[in-house]
C-alpha cells in the first residue's frame, strides 16, 4: 500500500472511531446503557458501528445517532 492510501485508511478508521464513540456517550448520556453493559456487548460482537447501532436499535427502535436525535431532541 502506498502512503496516499494508509492515510486514508488511518482517516477512515478515525472517522469510524468518532462515530462509535458518538453513539457510545448518546447511550451512556441519555441512561439507555452502562459504560460495562457496552464493554460487555463490544467484546461479544466487536467495537464496530454496526454494533452500537444494534444497541441503539434494540434500545430504541432507532437505526442512527442521526434518526435518534431528529425525534429526541
Amino acid at each position: 500500500m502506498g502512503t496516499l492510501s494508509l492515510n486514508l485508511l488511518s482517516n477512515q478508521t478515525n472517522n469510524m472511531n468518532k462515530q462509535i464513540d458518538k453513539l457510545w456517550d448518546l447511550l451512556v448520556n441519555y441512561e439507555l446503557a452502562s459504560d460495562s453493559t457496552l464493554q460487555l456487548v463490544t467484546r461479544l460482537n466487536g467495537y464496530t458501528l454496526e454494533t452500537m447501532e444494534n444497541v441503539l436499535y434494540a434500545l430504541t427502535g432507532y437505526h442512527s445517532y442521526e434518526q435518534f436525535m431528529e425525534n429526541e431532541r
